[in-house]
């Protein structure tokens, strides 16, 4: 597997075989030799850096949107990034989502995720492995070679929180749609006081809240490019490459502890979103969500009666939420 991940696939291929030849019965060993067998029938196409390998029914439409697009974003990130990562890289998209999974864990059933990325080598769904409208194929690849320059230029050391974010982060730069699409979910945890501190953004990528980590972690790295720019981007890459700390990098790259990160990350989360957590939030006698500093519109302004049902003939205070769910029931009814 680990040959699998730099790319190695000769090297991969002798060393499963010869465990096969010890024990026929192991099921990871199975499965990548049969992913390698599949991979053996795909068409290979080479664009500088990198090389792509495409089921070969879709491979004629595939190339002529995913190659341009990978270039682009390639580009777009060296140029940002200052930086050229190590290469060829190998990017195959697969038919199906078991066949990405088994490339990915060696194992099929991986719930959640598009792709991966390993720094040399992307794997990642084909529009065809999930049904019409279910991802957008393109962002997940723009996504995933921009973890190629984050991966690499960090040495492999960048935290996964930031790497995840960062990703996520430029794909909403590329087209504003991506990246953005659980807005009103953060929107009801902010009102709810369940976000996510720095600290724990690590661990949420281990819950069944990970999508909620993705999102505010692409909100964290839009924040730091406000902060010091995308100079302090690379600043903070490189001092992850060079062995610091969280406490250690974000000095070096922002000139601020991490307390003083979050404390102004609060503040612009809440300048972004706090009219949609307040619209958001259970229906209570509070003005405006804890923290906010925000004048809510007259009409929409609560007070203690916006919880109480109306009298016959009169309209009711209604949060967003609640204008949502109502409407949710009604479909449901």
């Amino acid at each position: 597997q680990f040959l699998l991940r730099t790319g190695d696939e000769a090297a991969a291929r002798t060393a499963l075989e010869t465990a096969f030849k010890i024990d026929p019965y192991d099921t990871v060993v199975f499965n990548l030799l049969q992913m390698l067998d599949t991979l053996d029938k795909y068409t290979t196409v080479e664009a500088s850096p990198f090389i792509f390998k495409f089921p070969a029914d879709q491979a004629a439409v595939l190339k002529t949107y995913a190659v341009p697009l990978a270039q682009a974003a390639y580009d777009e990130y060296k140029a940002r990034y200052a930086f050229t990562p190590a290469g060829p890289i190998l990017i195959e998209i697969f038919d199906t989502h078991d066949s990405f999974a088994v490339r990915t864990a060696g194992l099929p059933g991986i719930v959640g995720a598009l792709g991966a990325c390993f720094g040399r080598v992307i794997a990642m769904d084909s529009p065809k492995a999930r049904p019409p409208g279910d991802f957008s194929w393109q962002a997940t690849l723009w996504h995933e070679v921009a973890h190629v320059f984050t991966l690499q230029a960090s040495s492999y050391k960048v935290p996964r929180w930031l790497t995840e974010g960062l990703s996520q982060y430029e794909e909403h730069r590329r087209s504003a749609p991506w990246g953005r699409e659980l807005t009103m979910q953060y929107a009801r945890l902010m009102a709810q006081g369940e976000t996510f501190t720095l600290k724990k953004l690590t661990e949420s990528f281990k819950t069944h809240r990970i999508a909620m980590g993705y999102f505010e972690a692409s909100l964290v790295a839009e924040h730091l490019e406000a902060l010091g720019g995308t100079a302090a981007l690379r600043t903070l890459l490189a001092a992850y490459k060079d062995g610091a700390d969280d406490t250690g990098a974000f000095t070096k790259a922002f000139g601020k502890t991490v307390p003083e990160i979050e404390a102004s990350f609060r503040a612009f989360a809440t300048e972004r979103f706090g009219a949609l957590a307040w619209g958001n939030s259970p229906c209570s006698t509070t003005s405006v969500p804890r923290g906010a500093s925000m004048t809510p519109m007259p009409s929409l302004r609560r007070s203690p009666l916006a919880c109480r049902s109306p009298k016959p003939g009169k309209s009711s205070p209604v949060t967003f939420a609640a204008t949502t769910s109502s409407s949710a029931a009604r479909k449901r009814a």
